[in-house]
């Protein structure tokens, strides 16, 4: 929880930072426009999913490794006092 409030004041400024810069590309008129749609709708993609990992997945994976290695150090180490 921790790492995802520290994170997110960065991730998300970068991600806003980036869609300012394709959205025009959103409104580009006539058929170079249409065409060119597709890239900021890719990226926009890209980017939701990226912030979703980013924020979410990757802070819980990490937690309940961390978790899982500190179990184990504390294994370890009742094995090696015994």
């Amino acid at each position: 929880m921790n790492a995802a409030q520290r994170m997110f004041a960065p991730v998300f400024a970068s991600v806003l930072t980036t869609l300012a810069a394709f959205s025009p590309l959103m409104i580009w008129p006539g058929v170079s426009g249409k065409f060119m749609r597709y890239l900021p709708i890719t990226v926009f993609a890209v980017l939701a999913a990226s912030l979703a990992y980013a924020l979410i997945f990757a802070p819980a994976i990490g937690s309940l490794l961390g978790r899982r290695k500190s179990q184990m150090m504390q294994r370890m180490t009742t094995k090696i006092l015994h």
